[in-house]
């Protein structure tokens, strides 16, 4: 094949080739990091896996994935860019290069939402576990968040452009005109702008759900900060995001066909990516504030019972089965009224009593936070009790 180059029909790539994989494997290496911490916490302190924990690694495994593709397509990604933005020369390997450019695209966009949408699926079953027994408008509200999200990663998997990217050699060679047009660089940035509205959107109502009801359930002002804080962590995702479009679309604006320049595109994808999993992975922390919060409480409790724990042998025995009685009285009793009195245990090991004042209900929400589904109790107030 003769060698000769191409009138410029791409963006000349603005990231060097190690400075690609330098970035995909940092945000990779992060991600790992992320998911050994999380599940290192979940089987410490509640030694098993849950279903959200293995989304989780779903979505490591598909930012893995990623890596593992631009390693593996790197050369003919940079080939095909050099070449279609007229800085390298027609060679015999164009063909493969250009099938290898082709699908490894579609597939880095297609594993780029679905880490994404795993994630953002990972934390709605999270806040449902966290609020299933609150009200009914917040399951409606839940409910109707998942229809727009799953919704929404389905409109963004169809803005991309397969008749582009899904193609042989011979079928890109015969629309390679209609592909590099003004209405095909039109629908770019709208693929690039409409599918990051829609993600901002989704992860700011998925934040909405737990921060509106964090504020309305009877908790210490500590924990509920705390909450909040891990609840936050969504915000990073959306902070990327916005920065990630509005790098990628000045950089687009300021060329002379406002074509997007493909490797900073799909470096803030990874990037994203990688955030979306580390965020998924830092929400684990309050597995870890949970246990430490169990042993400190256990000791508190030990010594209060050290305390108060007569010292003769059967002043011990006739105090050990006083507590036992006092034990059976309280743990299942039918109260005056007929309602059912149940210790309220959350999945942290510690009691968080749960009380109706004047009629109003008052729920506790922490009973969920380590993925475990413990019913919510309400318990009549009595005057005098």
């Amino acid at each position: 094949m003769e060698s000769q180059t191409l009138s410029p029909t791409m963006v000349p790539p603005s990231v060097r080739k190690s400075t690609f994989l330098a970035v995909i494997w940092a945000g990779t290496a992060i991600g790992t990091l992320g998911l050994a911490f999380r599940l290192f916490v979940r089987v410490k302190y509640l030694h098993r896996l849950q279903f959200d924990d293995f989304l989780v690694s779903f979505a490591w495994m598909l930012l893995l994935g990623t890596a593992l593709l631009w390693t593996v397509i790197i050369n003919n990604f940079y080939e095909i860019a050099n070449f279609l933005s007229g800085k390298a020369y027609l060679t015999a390997t164009f063909p493969h290069s250009l099938e290898q450019y082709l699908h490894g695209s579609l597939a880095a966009w297609l594993m780029f939402y679905l880490v994404l949408w795993t994630i953002k699926i990972n934390f709605l079953l999270f806040f449902r576990k966290l609020g299933d027994k609150v009200t009914n408008y917040y399951k409606i509200y839940w409910w109707a968040v998942l229809i727009f999200t799953l919704a929404a990663g389905i409109v963004c998997v169809g803005t991309i452009q397969y008749d582009c990217l899904a193609v042989t050699f011979e079928q890109s060679t015969a629309s390679q005109g209609t592909c590099a047009g003004p209405k095909d660089i039109k629908f770019q940035d709208f693929a690039l702008k409409f599918p990051a509205a829609l993600d901002i959107i989704t992860d700011a109502l998925i934040i909405s759900m737990p921060i509106s009801m964090l504020w309305r359930v009877r908790m210490t002002i500590k924990r509920k900060l705390q909450l909040g804080g891990i609840f936050c962590l969504v915000i990073l995702t959306i902070v990327v995001a916005i920065v990630r479009i509005a790098i990628v679309s000045s950089a687009a604006g300021s060329n002379a066909n406002k074509q997007v320049e493909v490797t900073s595109h799909f470096i803030w994808h990874h990037i994203e990516a990688s955030v979306a999993v580390l965020v998924a992975c830092l929400a684990s922390f309050r597995t870890l504030f949970a246990a430490k919060e169990r042993e400190r409480d256990a000791e508190q409790r030990e010594q209060r019972e050290r305390a108060g724990r007569p010292a003769g042998p059967k002043a011990r025995v006739l105090w050990a089965r006083a507590k036992y009685i006092q034990d059976s009285l309280f743990s299942t009793t039918p109260t005056v009224n007929g309602t059912t009195k149940l210790d309220s245990h959350t999945s942290d090991g510690m009691d968080y009593p749960l009380r109706s004042v004047n009629g109003n209900k008052s729920y506790d929400t922490e009973h969920t936070l380590n993925g475990q589904d413990q019913s919510l109790t309400t318990v009549p107030s009595h005057r005098g009790a």
